[in-house]
């Protein structure tokens, strides 16, 4: 994991912007980029790799999800309808720590978006590649 972080809101005591490098066992490399002081923009989440891409926007649109596969005559793109929206991540957390619902999420899930999180500020403040420790 490589990283460059930075703070750019003085009113906020965190870091707002990021940009990383993923080097995965398996040979494929990933980015992430996020910011929070963007004045335009929104939510997009893309995925590649040698057999297609998948690229999410904003649930809020008509066409949110886009999926492009390599077929027999080349690239095809579809848009898949969602079958059930999913209702707010805050509201699935409250209802969870309640015990009215099972989380949607495993707990091991966030552990791991932890150690991604803290491999992300290591690396922006040390310049260097760092592994991303498991909470074994």
């Amino acid at each position: 994991m490589a990283a460059v972080t930075d703070s750019r809101l003085e009113r906020i005591d965190c870091l707002d912007n990021m940009a990383a490098l993923m080097d995965f066992e398996s040979g494929a490399t990933g980015t992430l980029a996020l910011s929070w002081t963007m004045p335009t923009g929104g939510y997009t989440l893309e995925i590649h790799g040698t057999e297609g891409s998948i690229r999410m926007q904003s649930l809020s649109g008509e066409n949110p999800v886009q999926l492009t596969v390599k077929g027999p005559k080349g690239m095809a793109t579809t848009f898949p309808k969602l079958k059930q929206r999913v209702k707010s991540s805050y509201r699935c957390f409250v209802e969870a720590v309640q015990g009215k619902a099972p989380s949607p999420t495993p707990g091991e899930l966030g552990r791991e978006a932890i150690a991604l999180c803290l491999a992300i500020m290591q690396s922006g403040e040390t310049g260097r590649f760092v592994p991303v420790k498991r909470f074994d």
